[in-house]
């Protein structure tokens, strides 16, 4: 994957768990330190500002479509729109994303179900919108409009 591409996955996966820290010192860029050369994009890493951690069950539904940014812009849902057509992307991920999250919320003994589920529904609405973007993009590359 080249840096773009990496990039954009972290956008993606950004909005998609509503992580509202992914400032410029929160992902890595690698290069050699002899010589410089670039070498890559870090693997994506601190996310713990996300799930809505910090929102209470009352105001979970204020945050469906949309969650602060920090890193691109002022919205995780805007920058989805400088993102590319992701090739590392396919349909299933709609279905294992949620799933995902849901099994990693489990191990939260803290978490009540019903927020659990609050989470997860805001989770698999944030698929819908990701898909929604990327099928326009696929449909003005192949339309030209």
């Amino acid at each position: 994957m080249n840096a773009k591409e990496r990039v954009d996955e972290m956008i993606a996966l950004d909005f998609i768990i509503g992580n509202d820290d992914r400032h410029k010192g929160n992902f890595g860029i690698m290069r050699d330190a002899n010589n410089l050369q670039w070498l890559g994009i870090g693997r994506i890493f601190d996310n713990g500002n996300s799930l809505f951690f910090d929102k209470t069950d009352y105001d979970l539904p204020l945050f469906g479509i949309d969650s602060l940014g920090k890193s691109f812009g002022d919205s995780n849902r805007l920058q989805l729109e400088a993102i590319g057509y992701p090739e590392w992307y396919n349909t299933a991920f709609k279905n294992r994303v949620p799933e995902v999250v849901n099994n990693w919320l489990t191990y939260n003994e803290r978490l009540t179900s019903e927020r659990k589920d609050k989470i997860i529904g805001i989770v698999k609405e944030r698929m819908s919108v990701f898909e929604n973007v990327i099928n326009r993009k696929v449909n003005k590359q192949t339309t030209g409009i």
